[in-house]
């Protein structure tokens, strides 16, 4: 059954399910994009290929979608590699990465017309640039429908 994950510190404005259907095969994940414009894209897929999974791309775990019977199954794994001592390795250390790392090959976002990050979406260093995302019909049609926004802070 497809499962979302999400953070306590995630408002939730809409119906989850949206999200869920996003999952239609068991190998199916979806995280926040990361903020940069090559995404979880094809690029990504063989920069991680060519790297044998040491560069990839990086999402936000505040949502999650994915299947519960996903095979191999990520808890599995991550126990796996913590009994195999791999506790220093990077993708070990946040939750983040080891996800956006173990689902590299399927990961893929979760649509902006569903989920926002709040400092992307209601926040900018230009007045000018939040005065046209608030006169924008296309924006407003977009917030109407929304399932959540994210108001995680990154970390310093």
């Amino acid at each position: 059954m497809p499962c979302v994950y999400i953070d306590l510190d995630t408002i939730v404005v809409g119906d989850v399910g949206k999200i869920a259907a996003l999952v239609s095969s068991p190998n199916d994940y979806f995280m926040l994009p990361p903020a940069s414009l090559v995404g979880f894209g094809s690029i990504r897929r063989w920069l991680y290929k060519q790297t044998k999974g040491k560069r990839f791309a990086t999402g936000n775990s505040s949502i999650v979608a994915f299947h519960s019977s996903a095979a191999p199954n990520i808890c599995e794994e991550f126990e796996k590699l913590y009994t195999e001592g791999l506790t220093d390795d990077r993708k070990m250390r946040i939750d983040d990465v080891f996800i956006s790392w173990f689902a590299q090959s399927t990961l893929q976002k979760i649509p902006a017309s569903l989920v926002v990050m709040f400092r992307r979406e209601f926040l900018s260093r230009s007045r000018f640039l939040l005065e046209l995302k608030r006169l924008s019909p296309f924006i407003a049609m977009r917030r109407n429908s929304l399932v959540a926004i994210d108001t995680a802070w990154p970390s310093q």
